[in-house]
């Protein structure tokens, strides 16, 4: 009787710091999951993750942030993005696949300029440069844009960071940032009319209007 009991409290004690990992829950079922303000102000600098003990040779300042839990109970192709009118904080991001800093996948300071996305092995580092509109005046490109990411059935963990910790780089604006989850739209093929003024795109997932 007493083993069962001790059994059972290590479950419960399990459960509980598993969910000190992140701060919102979140599946498939929640996309096109768009617009989700983190107010920053208040935050303690890494609270939950210090993003300078990524394991990468050129990551990264750190300060506040906040976790994404994403529950994928098959593998899909996402996309993620705190490009935004609502984004004001210089921001970096990270993949993690486990409740520890050294399972990071991907880390990305910015959308355009510096926008190298780091691997666990520094040969495999990609330079891309996104169009990126965010509320930050003059350097729009302070945010993060990956367009498609193809992500394994399991837990993932997107880390969004406030980048050392630093207040609004615009006077006046407040201390958020806007995060959108989806799945990436691929174009699987096309077709044209006859005369070919027409080019039709066929994407992997259905379209019906809504800001992506």
């Amino acid at each position: 009787m007493i083993k069962i009991l001790l059994y059972g409290f290590c479950i419960i004690t399990a459960i509980s710091a598993q969910d000190d990992c992140f701060d919102k829950a979140i599946t498939i079922a929640d996309f096109p999951f768009l617009h989700d303000v983190i107010d920053f102000e208040g935050l303690a600098t890494a609270r939950l993750y210090d993003l300078t003990e990524l394991p990468f040779a050129n990551a990264a300042a750190g300060g506040q942030d906040y976790t994404y839990k994403l529950t994928l109970l098959d593998s899909a192709n996402i996309y993620f993005t705190t490009c935004d009118a609502q984004t004001y904080l210089d921001v970096e991001i990270a993949i993690l696949s486990e409740c520890d800093i050294n399972s990071a996948t991907l880390y990305n300071d910015d959308a355009f300029g510096q926008a190298t996305w780091y691997y666990p092995d520094e040969n495999e580092n990609v330079d891309y440069n996104f169009g990126c509109t965010s509320g930050i005046e003059g350097n729009e490109g302070y945010a993060n844009m990956i367009p498609y990411w193809p992500l394994a059935a399991g837990d993932h963990y997107f880390v969004v960071c406030n980048r050392s910790g630093a207040a609004p780089t615009t006077e006046g604006n407040p201390w958020e940032i806007t995060s959108s989850f989806g799945e990436a739209l691929i174009v699987d093929s096309l077709t044209t009319s006859d005369d070919y003024s027409e080019i039709n795109y066929h994407f992997s997932e259905g379209v019906y209007g809504g800001s992506y």
